[in-house]
């Protein structure tokens, strides 16, 4: 059976030359899953941007920034919903899933402002 998580409700974030990584309390437990589609849903973006969806075993900082771990997309300018990544059993994608899951974002030089929000639609295992 399917289900959906807001891994990020609507949010804005702005600045420059920084790096801004989703907080620990809201990072997504994907115990019991074994598929997941994820999509961002940007309300505003003035600068292109990179949006890493970071997943570790464990809520451990190294363990999120190993290289299979990190999926990043290089944002352009604009708005709408964008399909990111579809990741489990079988689906031979580049991001291979593990418990939890983040997001972390690189803001350019320029001045940013960026709002969004990003889904999760989860297969439990076993379906």
């Amino acid at each position: 059976m399917g289900h959906a998580l807001c891994l990020q409700n609507w949010v804005t974030i702005g600045g420059n030359s920084a790096t801004i990584v989703q907080d620990e309390p809201e990072w997504a437990d994907l115990a019991g899953y074994q598929d997941v589609a994820i999509y961002l849903d940007v309300g505003l973006l003035n600068v292109a941007t990179e949006l890493d969806i970071q997943t570790s075993p464990i809520k451990d900082e190294t363990m999120f920034t190993l290289g299979p771990a990190v999926t990043s997309y290089r944002l352009a300018a604009g708005s709408g919903v964008q399909p990111l990544v579809i990741a489990g059993a079988g689906r031979g994608t580049t991001l291979s899933f593990a418990r939890f899951v983040r997001w972390s974002i690189t803001l350019g030089a320029m001045d940013t402002s960026f709002t969004f929000r990003i889904w999760l639609n989860l297969n439990q295992a076993g379906w």
